[in-house]
């Protein structure tokens, strides 16, 4: 009988940005069930680290449920206090890296001083390198007309060939034995090193069997939480909001879309549950609230994933690009881009499904919407965890050596 390593750990050096660690949730679960392994999320950013633990509920709970969620910056502290902190943590990981079988996963962080020093002391074959966002980003998506390569290019995707259009006189030194990426098109895996790299495509994403099975289990304990359990499916919408106040420049077009959307929204007596990202400003949020009139009892901020929000409204609303809308569009939940005819700002790309430009069109298609009572959108579920955890196990050793 195998004897699976329950005390092994992987330390994860996340990004100063949620999505890193969203998107890393559902191979980390796989990979506790399949081989045991602990985890250990590192959040260098306060800001960021304070915005899981208290604003990001479910991801805290699904990180905590497999490992530990640390972060070596306090503001409460001095600058002197916060370095000999990192430096303990980075001490410690070395420590467990050395005498035990354990792993780094990072999505390049490892390329840059001072991690750049630890990647030197440790094993190639025990740094994994991890793309950045569960959902992609091609490069024909990114506006680079003049095709400069660097860096940043191998964390996006592109399709067989794309890469020749770049001139390539050297690829940047890759210092991870294993490649992770969740898309057989990530451009790390044309690396010239790929080839003697081990290589993981986790394509399942967020229909990993122990990712869908902790939302279906706990989405009923999420929602009662914030008393949004009993909201009727049928007149309830979900607004996902992007960085309001965070840059002056792009506030007035902003405001402006949110306004619009609000008003039909009003006009509508739809429920709306708003979301707001990390970097949001609340109070110039609920200043354009209160001018578009909408009922407070009508209106719902939350801290929940998503995903769990899917449960109790029949379709989401953006005024923006957000990734979200394609992890919504990949699950069969209806996303609603609201542009106000403003292409250049609110652009059609791939993860885009009903594009809005006035106020009329987005009134017809949430009308529409709502009175499709087929609309039962749930997580996919594979039958199955087999093939994930062959895969995994080809790659992380799984075995008791």
């Amino acid at each position: 009988m195998i004897k699976i390593i329950k005390s092994k750990l992987i330390v994860v050096f996340l990004k100063n940005k949620l999505i890193s660690i969203d998107s890393i949730l559902p191979l980390a679960l796989e990979i506790n069930k399949c081989c045991g392994y602990r985890f250990y999320f590192i959040i260098w950013q306060y800001e960021s680290y304070r915005s899981v633990i208290e604003d990001n509920i479910v991801m805290r709970d699904m990180a905590q449920s497999i490992g530990k969620i640390v972060c070596p910056s306090d503001p409460n502290r001095s600058i002197i206090s916060n370095k000999i902190k990192k430096i303990s943590i980075i001490i410690n990981v070395l420590s467990k890296l050395f005498f035990k079988r354990s792993y780094v996963i990072h999505f390049d962080a490892l390329d840059y001083f001072p991690l750049l020093l630890l990647a030197k002391l440790i094993k190639k074959n025990r740094i994994a390198r991890c793309e950045s966002a569960i959902t992609g980003r091609y490069v024909d998506n990114l506006q680079n007309n003049e095709r400069i390569f660097n860096r940043g290019v191998l964390q996006e995707r592109s399709p067989k060939g794309f890469l020749s259009r770049y001139e390539i006189s050297k690829y940047p030194d890759n210092n991870s034995g294993i490649l992770i990426g969740f898309d057989s098109e990530w451009n790390w895996f044309k690396h010239p090193d790929a080839t003697f790299c081990k290589k993981l495509v986790f394509d399942e994403g967020k229909n990993a069997n122990r990712y869908t099975r902790f939302i279906s289990k706990n989405i009923d304990h999420y929602l009662s939480q914030e008393n949004l359990i009993s909201l009727d499916k049928n007149n309830t919408i979900i607004l996902i909001l992007g960085h309001y106040g965070h840059n002056e420049t792009d506030n007035n077009y902003r405001n402006k879309l949110l306004y619009e959307a609000l008003i039909v929204l009003r006009r509508l007596e739809l429920n709306v549950i708003i979301k707001p990202h990390i970097f949001c400003d609340m109070h110039l949020v609920k200043s354009i609230i209160k001018d578009s009139k909408c009922k407070g009892s009508n209106i719902y901020f939350t801290k929940i994933h998503p995903q769990v929000l899917q449960k109790v409204a029949f379709t989401s609303i953006f005024v923006n690009n957000s990734s979200i809308r394609c992890e919504y569009k990949f699950t069969g939940f209806p996303v609603i881009q609201y542009n106000g005819g403003m292409y250049d700002r609110v652009f059609k790309d791939r993860c885009s499904d009903i594009i809005c430009s006035n106020q009329h069109q987005l009134k017809n298609s949430l009308m529409s919407l709502s009175k499709d009572n087929g609309n039962d959108n749930k997580l996919k579920k594979k039958q199955e965890n087999g093939s994930s955890c062959d895969k995994i196990k080809k790659v992380f050793c799984c075995i008791e050596s």
